[in-house]
């Protein structure tokens, strides 16, 4: 009927309601090898035809509001005396919506067919939106008010806000089931060595979701929404 996930919440302990979804790509660019001094127009640089399109995913940033993408990698070439024949970039991408993610999708595909446009390269474009955007809907509305009111009979202030990161809340959502993913301690500085717990959030966050689920247990809670 709903879904509670316990991924940390922020570090003013705000809820997440709605979320961006993410993808994960590579564009990988063939060319030519050959040597840079005896014979470098038989060359084909790859690392020149993928530098011009990384510079048209940078220009995809701001395009539409929210979104952006991110080249997190860079490889190819060896030796300098080579013209290189291989290189690739990682890329990165949170949307807002399904349209910015169809946007990005078409965008990538024009990217990889304009350098295969280019005599002797060839481009291969790999990887996808692994999360779909995590929209605030109605019933996701309605359920984050239901521990806001539970929050205020134990003392805890609970609010929330949108996040460009991604869960398993993602995930579910975009199964249709409407989900909390942020019931976790409250903390910080993710993915870091300097990530930290509060650890007086522990018994917070227990009671906040214990009274929460006794309430839908006992009816105080009508849920699911038969509606929407």
């Amino acid at each position: 009927d709903l879904g509670l996930v316990f991924e940390p919440s922020l570090p003013d302990g705000k809820l997440i309601g709605a979320r961006k979804g993410s993808g994960n790509f590579a564009i990988v660019v063939h060319g030519r090898c050959a040597h840079a001094g005896r014979h470098f127009e038989d060359g084909r640089n790859a690392i020149h035809v993928l530098a011009e399109a990384i510079l048209k995913l940078e220009r995809l940033n701001g395009q539409r509001p929210d979104l952006t993408v991110n080249v997190g990698k860079v490889e190819g070439g060896g030796p300098v005396n080579v013209v290189p024949d291989l290189a690739i970039t990682w890329l990165n991408s949170r949307v807002a919506n399904d349209a910015d993610q169809r946007f990005v999708e078409g965008q990538l595909q024009q990217i990889v067919a304009d350098i295969n446009q280019h005599n002797g390269f060839r481009a291969e474009l790999h990887g996808e939106f692994t999360a779909v955007p995590k929209p605030m809907t109605d019933s996701l509305e309605t359920l984050l008010g239901h521990l806001r009111d539970c929050g205020h009979e134990i003392g805890l202030e609970v609010e929330w806000e949108s996040s460009g990161g991604v869960c398993d809340g993602n995930r579910l959502a975009a199964a249709g089931l409407t989900n909390v993913d942020t019931l976790g301690v409250v903390g910080g500085n993710l993915h870091s060595p300097k990530e930290y717990v509060l650890l007086e959030s522990l018994p917070e966050r227990t009671k906040l979701t214990a009274l929460l689920l006794m309430k839908l247990a006992d009816g105080s809670i009508s849920w699911p929404i038969r509606s929407l």
